[in-house]
């Protein structure tokens, strides 16, 4: 970490880390990016001061940040999603447009945002397609005042969009890649007033008014990374934190290998040292792990696992996952350190449109993984991808059929449907042929008539729409059915389903009450004997369960005595789910 220790004497100079809306999610939004960043010039020995443009505008002006909204996060009906090129034109060349409502909106408001700021010597930005828009316009303003711009994140990784915001002159260099060294070694620049060309792994204007790139550099090793630090930042209840750079995989619709290169996984000591101290200065106990997935290497959750449960720190957490080889004893682990919630990365039913999309496609194993952890308390929520190219009438008849038989029974157990998105990086966009798939782009044409010789080389590199099979209509059609197959099954009167072992966990009933589950169906196991039932159903009903449901195929309810004994104890239904009675 030699990289990151203070340089003594180096002058203190104002830095802004300024979070441009639409940036994450509504309401509030913690970046975990910009506390690495802020983490990392702490140490160094700077005072940052970040400042979260997108709060006030939710207050102040919601129709503009609807309108952000809206042109920055994924369409709800699918498309391609990417930078839009006319509208980054309008605001950084406006002179050359005679019309142009939204740009004037957006650049009306950053100005007023931006005069509303200190006066900085370095104004740090973090890029993602949501905000693209209002980032321009804000290092616009920002460098009208005297402010040196640099911008970074995973936007910056696409070589248009570093292009276009130095020759718009919105930026003064673009960090590309990992940052948290280089925003240490551009800071100290600043404060010596030595060149800033001098950083490496950047983009920056040359002279001749084309880009350039400095000296390339290697990526971090992921054990150096400086702690995040949240000092002046909007934490709330809850924190990020990551255990590993990057995925395993290289799924057709995912930009994950575009923007990192390789998977690596930090230690487990780091990691709960890491816990530790945020639990101490922060006194938070709810984290969310940022993690592509968490389980990329399975060896190395069980030992983090283990860790979690031996120290029992009180944590709750949200994790994202791939729904291959998690195994019921590995789940429980998950439950009984902390877990709340699991975002699974499920995709499809149909085993040739996994093949495609690049996962596994053992889709038995990934039904039985969604329920399983249900089973154990844990909240669930899985994506699925109507209309991906190649997608055929089969493949979804399949997803019809198998959706309704995953969320049957279980109120844990949640669906997100997402229309298929081209997105720039992705394997679809870099090899699009593979996928029968055919994008248009930009021409000079479409500018006004003098950007079209500064900007004409860039203008076919941008995407202004594609075509594939199943088509958008299509694809939009096999979603409303998805979404009407979803309102039928929660519509029915859900039981959320639990196994019942020999030892009928106490506090898995606790973690499903504190879910906000009021009716539980008890399922018995190959090795359930009545005797387990009956203490399942007592245990239920002094936990506070309203309905408790058995599924049966008919025994032990055959038998009077079992059944004189279950009411009394409080089973209140019966569910029959096989059998030949």
């Amino acid at each position: 970490m030699g990289n990151m220790l203070p340089m003594a004497g180096h002058r203190d100079i104002e830095i802004g880390m300024i979070l441009a809306p639409a940036f994450g999610e509504k309401g509030a939004f913690t970046p975990l990016g910009m506390a690495y960043l802020n983490g990392a010039l702490r140490q160094a020995g700077f005072a940052p001061t970040y400042i979260d443009l997108g709060l006030t505008m939710r207050v102040e002006d919601p129709d503009l940040h609807g309108e952000l909204v809206t042109h920055g996060f994924s369409p709800d009906v699918g498309g391609f999603f990417g930078p839009e090129l006319d509208l980054l034109l309008q605001i950084g060349r406006r002179d050359h447009f005679e019309s142009a409502e939204l740009a004037d909106r957006i650049l009306k408001r950053a100005y007023d945002d931006v005069d509303k700021m200190p006066d900085m010597e370095l104004g740090l930005l973090t890029l993602w397609d949501s905000n693209l828009y209002y980032a321009a316009a804000v290092g616009l303003a920002l460098k009208a005042k005297g402010t040196i711009v640099a911008m970074g994140g995973p936007s910056a990784k696409l070589n248009i969009v570093r292009d276009l915001f130095v020759r718009l002159g919105v930026v003064d260099i673009i960090v590309v890649g990992e940052g948290e060294v280089r925003v240490v070694e551009l800071a100290r620049a600043v404060a010596a007033g030595t060149p800033i060309s001098e950083v490496g792994g950047c983009t920056l204007l040359g002279d001749d008014g084309r880009p350039y790139e400095t000296e390339g550099v290697r990526d971090l090793r992921i054990h150096d990374l400086p702690r995040p630090s949240f000092e002046g930042m909007d934490t709330n209840d809850w924190l990020p934190i990551i255990t590993s750079r990057g995925c395993i995989r290289d799924c057709s619709f995912c930009t994950e290998k575009f923007n990192w290169r390789r998977f690596r996984q930090r230690r487990v000591e780091d990691v709960m040292d890491e816990l530790e101290t945020l639990i101490e200065r922060y006194d938070c106990r709810r984290f969310e792990f940022n993690d592509d997935l968490i389980n990329g290497h399975v060896r190395w959750l069980e030992k983090f696992l283990d860790a979690l449960i031996e120290r029992d720190l009180g944590l709750r957490w949200t994790c994202f996952m791939e729904p291959y080889r998690l195994t019921p004893e590995l789940i429980e682990k998950l439950a009984r350190a902390g877990c709340t919630l699991v975002k699974y990365g499920v995709q499809h039913f149909d085993p040739e449109m996994l093949r495609i999309i690049g996962r596994g496609d053992e889709v038995s194993e990934v039904v039985d993984t969604l329920r399983t952890t249900a089973d154990y308390g844990i909240r669930v929520s899985f994506d699925i991808i109507p209309g991906h190219p190649n997608e055929s009438e089969d493949a979804h008849s399949i997803n019809m059929r198998i959706l309704p038989e995953v969320l049957e029974g279980h109120d844990l157990l949640e669906v997100n449907l997402n229309p298929f998105l081209l997105l720039y990086g992705s394997p679809v966009h870099l090899a699009p042929g593979n996928y029968d798939v055919e994008i248009q782009t930009w021409d000079e044409t479409l500018f006004p008539p003098p950007l079209r010789a500064e900007f004409g080389d860039l203008a076919p590199q941008f995407m202004r729409s594609y075509t594939q099979t199943p088509t958008r209509d299509v694809v939009i059609q096999r979603t409303l059915q998805l979404e009407a197959v979803v309102r039928r099954v929660r519509g029915r009167h859900g039981l959320t389903a639990m196994p019942v072992s020999a030892d009928a966990p106490l506090e898995l009933f606790g973690r499903l009450r504190a879910r906000g589950v009021s009716r539980i169906a008890l399922r018995p196991t190959r090795s359930t004997t009545p005797r387990h039932l009956l203490d399942a159903i007592a245990t239920a009903r002094d936990q506070g369960f309203g309905v408790i449901s058995l599924e049966t195929t008919g025994a032990p309810l055959d038998r009077a005595a079992f059944v004189r004994a279950a009411l009394k104890r409080g089973l209140t239904h019966a569910v029959l789910v096989g059998g030949d009675e």
